[in-house]
């Protein structure tokens, strides 16, 4: 599904390349220049922003007023509701772009990713109509497209063939973001909306000096989008190092203005934002400093039923197969711990920060 690389930082060689330039398709042929010029070291970085313009060879995106240029060849793999070739990309997309360094060279983009978690309330010809609502959007109905390429898959991770959907079938959709609603490529379903019981607390506490304590919380990091494209702290989509935690202040249950219905299901500390998250990713030993930005993750809109348990526990189908949420990350931060978020929702993880005790 995915090549996840190692490390973000070292220097790009022959294998690191073969392994994770273009996630999740074909391997592409090593670019010579990277093997002649030593001397100037290649990283790989993720960012985002709208599609204002592109040419033949090249792609130009916004993040507010900045505009950067990436070049395209015939290496690049461009993700548009699958594999597209560059001549589907519109002026206006949503775009991330996965990219070396230096020479800033697009090795994978992503136009228009989107996510929802949502229960079925129709089904239709051509898909269903979903119900949404929560932390991260207003309740609404969103159109789920579906057609002979849609993956299906149980929430543990592991894919079924095409399949129908009931309705009250609680849905995890990953795909292309179109007016209606989604064109779904990857779904992970549920009879009923998830519940559970486990509580992830601090899995371990680290007493430190002057009073502080490093609280760790052991689950999955899943991805999300920003809500409204902006976040509760002002999330940049752009970023790689942001993400969402359960619950950042009391102000209020569940109302349009806070974030606090984690509070008696989570039992994850209280954080305001700005406030560093380490995340170490489990598979591959990759650990990351990532701002809170946003609320989440994974919440219900309800708090009652969150304080009876209602956690939306999913296994994680990678090499730890944890099942609690306890961090969500923009879509360019999961993508800068080597995954592919159009093909792979979560990834076992160690979650910790440090607060007075």
């Amino acid at each position: 599904m995915e090549h996840p690389q190692k490390s973000l930082k070292p220097v790009v060689n022959r294998r690191d390349f073969l392994r994770s330039a273009v996630m999740g398709i074909a391997v592409a042929p090593f670019l010579p220049a990277i093997l002649t010029n030593q001397s100037q070291p290649e990283t790989i970085d993720v960012t985002g922003g709208t599609l204002t313009a592109m040419g033949d060879k090249w792609i130009e995106i916004g993040a507010g007023e900045q505009l950067r240029r990436f070049s395209i060849d015939s290496h690049t793999s461009i993700w548009k509701g699958g594999e597209v070739s560059p001549s589907i990309l519109l002026k206006g997309d949503d775009i991330m772009v996965r990219f070396l360094t230096g020479q800033n060279l697009a090795l994978r983009i992503w136009s228009n990713l989107t996510r929802i978690d949502a229960t079925v309330a129709q089904v239709t010809k051509n898909g269903y109509i979903l119900k949404t609502g929560g932390p991260h959007t207003a309740e609404r109905e969103l159109l789920l497209a579906v057609n002979e390429n849609t993956q299906f898959g149980t929430m543990g991770g592991n894919f079924l063939a095409p399949a129908k959907l009931a309705v009250g079938e609680f849905v995890d959709a990953i795909g292309e973001k179109i007016p209606e609603g989604v064109r779904g490529t990857l779904l992970f379903a549920e009879k009923n909306q998830p519940k559970g019981s486990v509580k992830p607390g601090p899995n371990k506490i680290e007493q430190l000096p002057n009073g502080l304590c490093t609280y760790h919380y052991l689950g999955y990091a899943g991805w999300f989008n920003c809500a409204t494209g902006a976040g509760r702290c002002g999330c940049n989509t752009a970023n790689n190092n942001e993400c969402a935690w359960p619950a950042m202040d009391t102000c209020g249950c569940c109302s349009p203005s806070c974030c606090d219905c984690s509070k008696g299901c989570k039992n994850q500390v209280y954080l305001a934002c700005n406030y560093i998250v380490y995340v170490l990713d489990y598979c591959h030993n990759t650990n990351r400093a990532i701002k809170i930005k946003d609320c989440g993750p994974c919440q219900v809109a309800n708090c009652n039923q969150c304080q009876s348990g209602t956690l939306c526990p999913r296994t994680c189908g990678d090499c730890r197969g944890l099942t609690s949420p306890v961090v969500d990350l923009t879509r360019p931060t999961f993508a800068a711990f080597g995954y592919d978020p159009a093909t792979r929702g979560c990834f076992s993880c160690d979650a910790s920060v440090t607060v007075v005790c």
